[in-house]
């Protein structure tokens, strides 16, 4: 047989498919119909053409996307079809992602017709289905002793500020009368509520299940946060078991606006009621915490005396220490991190930098040393300060693959790939590797690397906690794209990348629960924008997810923002996420050192964003040759605002 094939345009991808279609090779035993049969018998089931999907099921044979289809036609005729070929296809499908749906539409089915018996056969975890497990538990309980996983998975159902399906409600009633459900459970949801401004939740919590007294706590609690100036001047909470934390949490929130009023009135309430002191240090805590992350002088001052239970406060300490550059009051608050923090690569680094600034170099340059042997943020930035070479620690995973790879569960995925179903490739991987160890992660994560699907890699790799293969987790792909966006908007390649590695992690058709778009994670409007000042017509949010047009817009918008901010690195990048006015607005009265300036971003989703992508230029500069690359020369002092 002869095959004709232009190699020329044609992948290796194409020609291995070729030949599995012509019947030379195959994939563990696999046959192969026609996409085109796939998608036929998919626009027959969605016009309800059964006569034809019928007809492109017949020609389908075993392919191995059959599945998918024929799980489609179950979930459309659940009240219909036989409940033993729902079983059936449960059984032998259970490696294939439409099965979770499926399980779904049939165990809520089951459950209409109170069916108990079946439903706690078919039911399983990995539906992942929040209604479901409650009326799993809930059935569970009524005909067996509770354990410990079962009481932990009934915990992790309660502890949140959602609200729970009215399904949950007589598991957790059910949970309370086996006295599980005790006053450190509820008083932890309430707490939880309370932290996320669902007040609505608490006080249906406290009606519920606190006594009359601990309910009006609640209720005063909720109205000294919605209103502190006016409530605080009252003498109500003196006598109620949260007295301390409603007095905090009150203070706090006038501590958004204004520390020193807050610690004028504390002040003032100390007055008025000396056994008030015994919360001093939890009042200093939220005062503390509300001035150093909104960039208020003086907040080391009250975080001097304040508790440092709470990470956030911890972490804030230390911050705004480097930003007023107390460099004495950082090295008292490094004391009091908790021992795992103190070996933390990040709070290392600060430690040094206060050392070096109260003229102890010696010991600074010790912790340098040796935190700049890993691959990190502040490990480059330690690098820089003692002139040396960035570590990669590049450690490929050595993990074999063939036995996963023939699975038929990555065999779906792959299949879905050459099919360009991308978005179903992704949910077909992910059901795929639900259940991995950690050994099995790694190999998946090597097998999506070698099929091209960079992203699932990177994520696989994520998921098995290996960060440490270089070349995997930062791939060199659209090379011809980014090299021609680069060089047209006068931009380092490895920025680009950087960029586009932070944003989508290489998902071509994502779109953000926000709306950002495609590789770079443009927002339409964005979009809107950049056509009208590149002066072209023909709009449309869409085009954004192509490849080539994203970047060529992402990059477009990167330049914008690097000369709104006169070349600065880190303010381009900050304003790349949360927008240009943001980072103009974080600028302090001063000029400030622009790692401490990045350490002190308020918005934690932006101050990781920044390290990540300058970490990724750094690890992308290597890998394009760039070695002589430093992160500290795209950072200079960041001018006053």
């Amino acid at each position: 047989m002869i095959i004709k094939l232009n190699t020329a345009r044609a992948s290796m991808r194409d020609f291995i498919y070729t030949l599995v279609l012509c019947g030379l090779v195959g994939f563990a035993g696999l046959i192969y119909a026609s996409p085109k049969n796939y998608h036929d018998a998919k626009q027959a089931l969605s016009i309800q053409d059964y006569t034809t999907y019928r007809a492109q099921l017949e020609r389908m044979g075993d392919y191995i996307l059959k599945p998918l289809i024929e799980s489609q036609y179950l979930l459309d005729h659940i009240d219909s079809v036989k409940s033993v070929e729902i079983e059936t296809f449960l059984d032998e499908n259970s490696d294939a992602y439409p099965s979770r749906q499926l399980r779904i539409a049939y165990l809520n089915h089951l459950y209409s017709r109170n069916d108990k018996n079946r439903f706690q056969q078919i039911y399983k975890p990995d539906v992942n289905d929040i209604n479901l497990e409650c009326i799993y538990l809930t059935n569970w309980l009524a005909d067996n002793e509770i354990n410990d996983e079962k009481d932990l998975r009934i915990e992790q159902l309660w502890l949140t500020a959602s609200s729970r399906p009215d399904s949950c409600s007589p598991l957790f009633k059910q949970w309370k009368k086996l006295g599980k459900l005790t006053n450190e459970r509820i008083w932890g949801r309430i707490n939880i509520a309370m932290a996320r401004g669902r007040y609505q939740l608490a006080r249906y919590l406290a009606k519920q299940h606190l006594t009359s007294r601990q309910k009006n706590s609640v209720d005063l609690w909720i109205e000294v946060k919605k209103d502190p100036s006016g409530k605080l001047s009252s003498t109500r909470f003196l006598n109620t078991p949260l007295a301390g934390k409603i007095i905090a949490d009150g203070l706090e929130e006038i501590a958004r606006g204004n520390p020193a009023e807050a610690d004028k009135l504390w002040q003032k309430l100390k007055r008025s009621n000396e056994n008030l002191s015994a919360f001093e240090s939890l009042v200093y805590a939220g005062i503390g915490f509300r001035a150093a992350i909104n960039h208020h002088d003086y907040a080391s001052h009250y975080l001097k005396k304040a508790s440092f239970e709470k990470q956030k406060v911890r972490h804030w300490a230390i911050r705004s220490a480097a930003r007023e550059q107390n460099w004495e009051a950082l090295i008292d608050f490094f004391s009091r991190l908790d021992e795992s923090e103190q070996i933390s690569l990040d709070w290392r680094y600060w430690q040094a930098r206060a050392l070096e600034r109260t003229d102890r170099q010696k010991h600074a340059q010790a912790i340098y040393s040796e935190i700049s042997t890993q691959r990190d943020f502040y490990s480059f930035l330690a690098a820089d300060r003692i002139d040396g070479e960035y570590q990669m620690n590049n450690r490929p995973i050595e993990e074999p693959t063939d036995e996963l790879e023939n699975s038929r569960a990555f065999q779906i995925a792959r299949e879905l790939y050459r099919v360009e179903d991308a978005s179903y490739m992704r949910r077909q991987w992910q059901w795929a590797i639900r259940n991995l160890d950690q050994k099995e992660l790694l190999a998946a994560a090597k097998i999506a690397s070698n099929w091209g699907f960079h992203d699932r890699a990177i994520i696989t790799a994520g998921k098995a906690r290996y960060l440490d293969d270089v070349d995997l987790r930062f791939p060199l792909i659209h090379r011809n794209t980014v090299v021609y966006q680069a060089r047209q908007n006068q931009l380092p390649q490895a920025y680009v990348y950087s960029i586009m590695r932070q944003e989508s992690a290489f998902i071509e058709n994502v779109k953000s629960p926000a709306g950002a778009l495609g590789l770079m994670q443009i927002m339409p409007s964005t979009g809107k924008l950049i056509w009208k000042k590149q002066k072209r017509a023909n709009y449309r949010s869409s085009r954004l997810l192509d490849p080539d047009t994203n970047i060529a817009a992402g990059s477009f918008y990167l330049r914008d923002m690097l000369n709104l901010f006169d070349g600065h690195y880190a303010l381009a990048t900050a304003a790349y996420n949360a927008g240009p006015g943001r980072p103009k607005k974080w600028r302090a009265k001063y000029a400030l050192d622009a790692d401490i300036w990045i350490e002190n971003i308020p918005f934690r989703e932006t101050r990781g964003y920044v390290k990540n992508v300058l970490t990724y230029k750094a690890i992308y500069d290597h890998k394009l040759g760039n070695k002589n690359e430093r992160i500290s020369k795209l950072l200079p002092k960041v001018n006053a605002g």
